[in-house]
C-alpha cells in the first residue's frame, strides 16, 4: 500500500511537492495539466525506472535532478521508503536507494533495484496490465488484455514452470536416451547372456568357498573361547589355592604362639574364660582397696582438722575452751597434738600401701584386658581361617568339575592365528565378490537395455502429457474463479446477470457473453464502451482479488468515456472494491466533479 509520496523537479512539479495515501479511495482531483498524471507516473517510476509508462522527460528542469521518494508498506506489514533520482544531459543518469523505515528512521536496505525483489517482487507487467492504467487505456486495455490473457494468467499462476519441465525433458533425457541408443553396440559394459551366466556360476562358487570359510571360522572362535574359558577357570583355581595356602599358615602361627594345644579353639575358649574369671576378681579386690582407702583417708582429714583447730587454741594465748568453757591445761594439749600427727604419720604410710597395691591391680587388670583381647583376635583369625579353606576347598572342587567337563583344546594363541588367517582368505574371497558383482551390476544386455530405453521415451511422453492436463486444468479452475468474480460485479453493476462467459480456445480476442434470459450470445463488439471500459476494471479486480497480494488498483481518469449513468455506476462499483475489501487501496484521478461526489473517496488531494 502506498503512504506517502514526493517529488522535486519532476515533470510539471519544479518545487518539492508531498502528499500522503491512506487505505480506501485516494482521488487525486484537478483540471486537466494540473499534474494528476504526473503523480501516477512518479509513483511507477519509483518502483521500475523512464519507460514508456513515462512519457516525455520526466524533469522540469532538464539541467537538475528529478527526485521522487516513495513511501510504502509491504505485504508482511513492514515500511519501506524508495528513492530515486533521474537525470539527463548527455547521457541518463538514474540512481536509486531503498530504504527501510523504523519508528520513522531510515534504515538503509539496498541501492541495487534487484535487491528490492526481495520486498516487493519482480511484478512490473502486473503492475503495467493489472495495477495502473494510464489515461486513455483503460478502454484499449480490454482489447489488449484479451490477447495476452492466457500469457498473464500462466504469469500469474507461474505456468512457466512446466514447460519448463516439459522442455528440459525433451531436451536432456531424450537425447541422452537417442545418443545411448547410438551407442549401444559400442559399449563395453555390454555382456552376451553367455558372459553373463558364466559369471554368476563364478559368483555362486566364490559365495559357496565364502560359506564354508565362514563356518570354519566360527568353529574356531568356539574352540578359542572354550580355550580362553579353561585359562581363565586355571588361573581362578590357582588364585584361590594361594588362597588357601594363606589361611593355613594362619592357622599355623596361631597353632605354634599357644605351643601346639590340642583342641586349640577349646583351649583358647578356656583361656579366655579363665583370664576374665581373674579379671573379674581383680575389680573386686580394686573396689576393696579403694573403699580402704577412702576411710582412711577420710580419718587423716578428720585428725588434721583436729591439730589445726588446737595449734589456733594455743595460738590465741587462752586457757578456755571456747565450747566446754572450761580450763585447759596445755601440756595435754600438747600431748594431744603430738598424738594425732603421730596417727596422722602412720596413715600416710597405711595410704602409700594402699596406693601402691591399687596400682599394682590396675596394671594386672590392663595386662589381663589386652591378653584377652589378644586371644579373642587370634580365636577369631583361627575360625576365619578355618571357614574360609572350607568356602575355598568347596569352589576349587567346583572349578575342577568344569573344567574336567570342558573338551581338550589347543592354546588361544593358535585359534588366533587360525581365525586371522580365516579372515584374510575371507576377505579376500570378498573383493573377487565384489569385482565380480560390480562387473554384473554395471553391465547391460543389450535387448533388455533397448526396451528400457522405449519403455522410458513412452513413460516421459506420458508426463508430458500429464503435464499439460494439469496446467491446461489448473488455467481452466482459475478462469472459472474469474468467471465467477465477473458475473457477481457484472450482475452488481449492470441491471442484467451474466448467465456464461466463454473464451475461445486461445484465450484471444473472441471474448462473448450470455445473459439470464436470452438465447443470444453477445461478443465484445456489441458492448457500449462504458461497459468495455467497466468490464476491463472487473477483469483487473478479479485478478487482483484472487491472485495478487498487493492489493492496490492505480487508474488514470477512470471517468473519461463514460456518459452519466455509468458514471454513476462506476461510482458505485469503485465504493464497493474498496467496502468488500477486493482491493485495499484505489489511488485514482479525476477532472469531473460530479464522479468525485459520487465516489465518496477516503481522501481528496486536490492539484490546483
Amino acid at each position: 500500500m502506498i503512504t506517502n509520496v514526493s517529488v522535486k523537479n519532476w515533470k510539471k512539479f519544479d518545487q518539492q511537492k508531498e502528499w500522503s495515501f491512506d487505505k480506501g479511495i485516494q482521488l487525486i482531483y484537478g483540471p486537466n495539466t494540473s499534474g494528476k498524471s504526473s503523480l501516477l507516473e512518479a509513483i511507477y517510476f519509483a518502483f521500475f525506472g523512464v519507460d514508456e509508462k513515462v512519457d516525455g522527460n520526466p524533469t522540469y528542469n532538464s539541467n537538475e535532478a528529478a527526485i521522487v521518494t516513495v513511501d510504502f508498506i509491504s505485504n508482511t506489514g513492514e515500511k519501506y521508503r524508495i528513492i530515486r533520482s533521474y537525470k539527463k544531459i548527455k547521457r541518463k543518469e538514474e540512481s536509486f536507494t531503498l530504504y527501510k523505515l523504523v519508528d520513522g528512521n531510515e534504515e538503509f536496505f539496498s541501492d541495487n533495484p534487484q535487491d528490492a525483489i526481495k520486498i516487493y517482487g519482480n511484478f512490473e507487467d502486473i503492475f503495467t496490465h493489472i495495477i495502473f492504467l494510464k489515461e486513455g487505456e483503460i478502454y484499449r486495455a480490454l482489447s489488449r488484455m484479451k490477447s495476452n490473457l492466457d500469457e498473464e494468467l500462466a504469469y500469474l499462476l507461474n505456468l512457466q514452470r512446466f514447460d519448463v519441465l516439459r522442455d528440459k525433458l525433451r531436451e536432456t533425457r531424450l537425447k541422452v536416451i537417442k545418443k545411448e541408443k547410438e551407442n549401444v553396440k559400442k559399449d563395453p559394459t555390454f555382456l552376451s547372456e553367455k558372459e553373463i551366466n558364466e559369471l554368476n556360476d563364478k559368483l555362486n562358487d566364490l559365495n559357496e568357498v565364502k560359506k564354508k570359510l565362514e563356518e570354519e571360522k566360527s568353529k574356531f572362535i568356539d574352540n578359542r573361547q572354550t580355550a580362553q574359558k579353561k585359562y581363565s577357570l586355571t588361573k581362578k583355581l590357582r588364585d584361590l589355592d594361594s588362597q588357601k595356602q594363606k589361611y593355613g599358615e594362619t592357622i599355623k602361627t596361631i597353632r605354634n604362639k599357644y605351643e601346639n594345644k590340642e583342641s586349640l579353639i577349646e583351649f583358647l575358649d578356656n583361656e579366655i574364660e579363665s583370664l576374665e574369671n581373674k579379671y573379674r576378681q581383680l575389680e573386686l579386690e580394686y573396689s576393696k582397696l579403694s573403699s580402704e582407702k577412702a576411710e582412711k583417708e577420710g580419718e587423716k582429714r578428720r585428725l588434721n582438722k583436729l591439730i589445726i583447730e588446737i595449734k589456733s587454741f594455743k595460738s590465741s594465748g587462752t586457757t578456755t575452751c571456747p565450747t566446754c568453757y572450761q580450763k585447759v591445761d596445755p601440756l595435754i594439749l600438747q600431748e594431744a597434738m603430738e598424738s594425732f600427727s603421730k596417727k596422722v604419720t602412720k596413715l600416710e604410710n597405711a595410704l602409700s600401701q594402699l596406693n601402691y597395691s591399687i596400682d599394682t591391680v590396675n596394671e594386672e587388670k590392663r595386662n589381663i584386658s589386652q591378653k584377652i583381647k589378644e586371644i579373642k583376635e587370634d580365636l577369631f583369625e583361627l575360625k576365619n581361617a578355618k571357614a574360609r579353606i572350607s568356602d575355598v576347598q568347596e569352589e576349587m572342587n567346583e572349578i575342577s568339575e568344569n573344567l574336567n567337563s570342558l573338551p581338550h583344546t589347543e592354546d588361544i594363541q593358535y585359534y588366533s592365528k587360525q581365525i586371522q588367517e580365516l579372515e584374510q582368505k575371507i576377505s579376500e574371497t570378498n573383493v573377487e565378490i565384489g569385482t565380480i558383482e560390480k562387473k554384473l551390476s554395471s553391465s547391460k544386455q543389450e535387448g533388455v537395455f533397448i526396451d528400457e530405453l522405449e519403455f522410458q521415451e513412452k513413460f516421459i511422453e506420458l508426463v508430458e502429457n500429464k503435464i499439460a492436463e494439469y496446467k491446461d486444468e489448473l488455467l481452466e479452475r482459475k478462469l472459472d474463479e474469474i468467471k465467477s468474480v465477473i458475473k457477481e460485479k457484472w450482475s452488481e453493476i449492470w441491471d442484467k446477470e451474466i448467465w456464461s462467459i466463454e473464451f475461445d480456445e486461445n484465450l484471444i480476442p473472441t471474448i462473448s457473453f450470455k445473459f439470464k434470459g436470452t438465447t443470444i450470445q453477445q461478443n465484445l463488439r456489441s458492448f457500449s464502451a462504458s461497459e468495455k471500459i467497466l468490464l476491463s476494471v472487473i477483469l483487473r479486480a478479479a485478478l487482483i482479488d484472487k491472485f495478487l497480494s498487493v492489493k492496490t488498483m492505480i487508474l488514470d481518469d477512470p471517468s473519461i468515456f463514460l456518459d452519466q449513468e455509468s458514471v454513476k455506476i462506476a461510482a458505485r462499483f469503485y465504493r464497493e472494491l474498496i467496502d468488500k475489501k477486493s482491493v485495499e487501496q484505489i489511488i485514482m484521478t479525476t477532472f469531473d466533479e460530479s464522479f468525485k461526489e459520487l465516489l465518496k473517496p477516503e481522501k481528496v488531494i486536490n492539484l490546483e
